[in-house]
């Protein structure tokens, strides 16, 4: 045992090393992702709220809307040239300095596309920044806790609250007919 705590003493104490050299190299770099508000360099991100899941879950839902409209969308292009036009458009914001996803290509089939989440700092958040066609929607059903009158975040509103996931779906619903009905007007 003894070895063992000697070894994980080492394994430890190389990791505050490592940790204190990359604070070390990372100050300079303000908008680089922190741990512990220390800047990590060379760092990516994955997860709510960064851009990254919003635009994969797009990309997926539009290779599903196109497998259900049979190989190709109405304007003749397929799912896998939606893939290319905006993996090359975000590769292309990424070059710029620009860290945000791209937004969707206009040929994108869907009007909304609905984030339904319990917490503002990444549901929210993610949903908002990701931006058309996404729809932020707050539920109060978790992490997310209406007070003193207060149902949305000041912080990180979302565009629709509700209070649990079946009023998420019937707002979507009411949303989407009632978009229809005054395009038909």
């Amino acid at each position: 045992m003894e070895g063992v705590c000697r070894c994980m003493e080492g394994v430890m104490a190389g990791m505050c090393r490592l940790f204190d050299v990359h604070r070390m190299c990372a100050t300079k770099m303000p908008n680089a992702p922190q741990v512990a508000g220390i800047p990590l360099r060379g760092v990516r991100v994955f997860g709510k709220p960064n851009p990254d899941p919003y635009a994969l879950a797009e990309q997926l839902l539009v290779k599903q809307l196109s497998r259900m409209e049979g190989d190709g969308h109405a304007d003749g292009h397929s799912a896998d040239d939606d893939d290319h036009r905006r993996h090359h458009h975000h590769r292309e914001r990424r070059q710029h300095g620009q860290h945000q996803t791209a937004k969707p290509p206009p040929c994108n089939p869907f009007t909304a596309i609905y984030a339904v989440g319990d917490n503002p700092a990444a549901d929210v958040r993610g949903a908002n920044a990701a931006g058309p066609p996404w729809v932020s929607v707050l539920v109060h059903t978790g992490v997310f806790q209406p007070s003193h009158g207060i149902t949305n975040c000041q912080q990180d509103p979302a565009e629709i609250v509700v209070p649990d996931v079946d009023a998420a779906v019937d707002a979507a619903l009411h949303r989407e007919r009632h978009a229809t009905w005054h395009a038909l007007r």
